[in-house]
Parts: C-alpha cells; sequence; structure tokens
C-alpha cells in the first residue's frame, strides 16, 4: 500500500502528522543500552522520542521502553500525551 504524504490524504483519515525530536535506531542492534544512550541525549522538556516496536525483538524493545521511562522518572520526566488543539 503505498503512503501519501499529502495533507489532505491525512485529514481525510483524521490523522495529524508529528514529528519526533530523537529516535534510538534501535533497528540497528539487538542490545537496548546502544539506543537508550542515543535517546538520552535528545532528552529535553517538549521532546518527542521515537521508539519503534518489533516482531523480530519484543522483549529487548520492551527493555528499552523500561529503561527510557526509569530513566525519564529519574530525572523528574513525565509522559503526556498531547491534545489534538495542542499539536498545530
Amino acid at each position: 500500500m503505498a503512503v501519501s504524504n499529502t495533507p489532505h490524504v491525512w485529514a481525510a483519515r483524521s490523522l495529524i502528522p508529528v514529528g519526533w525530536t530523537g529516535r534510538g535506531r534501535e533497528q540497528f542492534t539487538s542490545t537496548p543500552a546502544i539506543p537508550l544512550e542515543r535517546l538520552k541525549k535528545w532528552l529535553r522538556p517538549g521532546a518527542i522520542l521515537l521508539v519503534h516496536e518489533s516482531a523480530t525483538h519484543p522483549a529487548e524493545r520492551l527493555a528499552l521502553l523500561g529503561g527510557l521511562l526509569d530513566h525519564l522518572s529519574a530525572e523528574g520526566y513525565r509522559c503526556i500525551l498531547p491534545a489534538p488543539d495542542q499539536l498545530q
């Protein structure tokens, strides 16, 4: 299936495109330590950090997410889901 990057296609599906501040590039390694360190470098208030799900490495992805959430908590951050009107 082709993916369209045009706003009218997004609007027709009630989608709002959101970019990210940093990504762990976890698809290139099976250990969570390296992507976690990459993500920590991008951490700042308002950051959007990207982590992919994985059918081939689910345990490693869960370990990465757990490590990231633990680090965020220890640094005093909290995760939020913004309201749609805050994404404009």
